[in-house]
């Protein structure tokens, strides 16, 4: 993974306002490299480190490229670092949350800055949330014990 980061930042070094579709080209494919070594290394616990090292190189190089105005092309490097960190079970612990909540909004932001989905949110949770209208809220039986 630390080759890969090198990649990215003499690419970023050559080019440091990502004007060159080249350029942007090699930043993916480094982004897609960091992706797939992070899946290897979800196949076992112990690996787990790899997986964060991981989702901290993915959130670096993506927030650089989302400065630049590539948010709808790092959203799924985002989101797959948000998810990784769920699929792993030494990071599911309380102390990884915060970073955890990082990511997703970090992938929530660029969601927005991307205009993809008017539900960003919804659908990096993979949720399906259905509105009630005031009527029908009203009308059900909600108890609340203290």
């Amino acid at each position: 993974m630390g080759c890969a980061l090198c990649l990215f930042y003499l690419a970023v070094e050559q080019d440091p306002k990502v004007q060159l579709d080249e350029t942007l080209d090699r930043c993916l494919i480094t982004l897609s490299f960091i992706r797939l070594l992070m899946n290897l290394a979800l196949k076992e616990d112990q690996w787990s480190w790899l997986v964060y090292n991981g989702t901290i190189y993915l959130y670096k190089m993506s927030r650089y490229l989302m400065t630049l105005g590539y948010s709808s092309q790092v959203v799924e490097y985002l989101v797959w670092g948000a998810v990784s960190t769920e699929m792993c079970l030494p990071l599911l612990s309380i102390s990884y949350l915060p970073w955890r909540s990082t990511l997703y909004c970090a992938a929530t932001e660029a969601f927005y800055d991307s205009r993809i989905s008017p539900d960003g949110e919804k659908a990096i949770a993979g949720e399906v949330i259905t509105f009630c209208s005031n009527d029908e809220f009203n009308d059900k039986n909600f108890v609340f014990h203290s």
